[in-house]
């Protein structure tokens, strides 16, 4: 491009063109064959770092025992979640205000069930959304 703009010659311009033109066309090119599936996981993984692999846990310790089965693992891991809420109230000290959050805890949702509808019911509802 610079020595089509400082000659100003048609044929430079014309070399400079064709040039253009052929990196343009090998870009989509390029761009195409990267949309392919094959292509395009083999490049994201090209680009993406690293090679993940999955974590695996062959064995844990609590409370100085260790465990290396799945099954005492699994076990463990289930004891930790479900005892968290019970470790968390005894954690905070609310003092006065445990009343207040007592029905927040204790509370069982409602019964959830599904009632019949009719045809008419549900196009009334859809007329609703516009």
């Amino acid at each position: 491009m610079k020595k089509a703009r400082k000659s100003k010659l048609d044929e430079d311009w014309l070399a400079y063109r064709t040039v253009r033109n052929i990196v343009r066309r090998a870009k989509q090119t390029y761009n195409k064959k990267l949309i392919k599936a094959k292509t395009l996981w083999k490049t994201m993984k090209k680009i993406l770092p690293g090679e993940k692999k999955p974590s695996v846990i062959k064995n844990i310790q609590v409370d100085g025992k260790l465990f290396a089965s799945n099954k005492k693992i699994a076990n463990a891991f289930n004891m930790f979640f479900t005892s968290a809420v019970t470790r968390l109230r005894q954690s905070l000290d609310l003092g006065s205000n445990a009343r207040k959050f007592t029905h927040v805890v204790n509370h069982s949702p409602p019964d959830f069930k599904f009632k019949m509808v009719d045809e008419s019911f549900t196009l009334n509802a859809l007329r609703q959304l516009k």
